[in-house]
């Protein structure tokens, strides 16, 4: 079973029906999204949304509650990463170029690069980033999270060569999704 929260912008059912294409079921639960809110609201909400999908998948009879990952693409990303962190027990994870929200205070990339943050994470991660992205998500990539979850000794797979900008994770890319079901297929089979 797969959870990933919307995109609010790109082609979240492109994500979906892929990975009902490679054998797993997904769905993308509705982020109340907050136009005009404070950044740091907004993730607490969509962290709290993944957290109740969650829920959902393992009250239900005919999930495997052992094999349940989350998938998530900018701000989708960085609110999958505080859900993580704020004790949702996933199987596996891949941000796909998680959004830096400076402006989200405490939930920000950078705050949830800390050591501090990222030392309760046990799921493998997947951690993906365009090599035109927006400089600051490849600067806190580069010099804060992958460093610590190196130095913590976490199991994850950094790849920052995909050739587009941040954009070009808005649909599903055969180069990118065959990485995205090769650590699938080691991690969570």
């Amino acid at each position: 079973m797969w959870i990933k929260p919307p995109f609010r912008a790109g082609n979240a059912a492109g994500y979906v029906q892929a990975l009902a294409v490679a054998g797993y079921i997904g769905i993308a639960p509705i982020r109340y999204h907050l136009a005009g809110a404070n950044r740091e609201r907004a993730v607490k909400k969509g962290s709290d949304t993944v957290l109740a999908a969650l829920d959902f998948l393992k009250s239900r009879p005919d999930v495997d509650a052992s094999r349940i990952g989350a998938v998530g693409f900018s701000e989708g990303g960085l609110v999958t990463l505080w859900a993580a962190i704020s004790g949702a027990r996933l199987n596996i994870m891949v941000l796909m170029s998680p959004a830096v929200f400076y402006e989200a205070g405490n939930r920000s990339l950078m705050g949830a690069s800390s050591k501090t943050q990222l030392q309760g994470l046990a799921m493998p991660i997947l951690l993906t980033v365009g090599n035109k992205d927006i400089e600051s998500i490849r600067q806190i990539m580069n010099e804060d999270l992958v460093p610590n979850l190196k130095s913590l000794g976490k199991t994850f797979t950094y790849k920052s060569d995909y050739p587009g900008n941040h954009k070009w994770f808005w649909k599903v890319r055969p180069d990118h999704f065959e990485d995205v079901k090769a650590f699938l297929a080691r991690h969570m089979n």
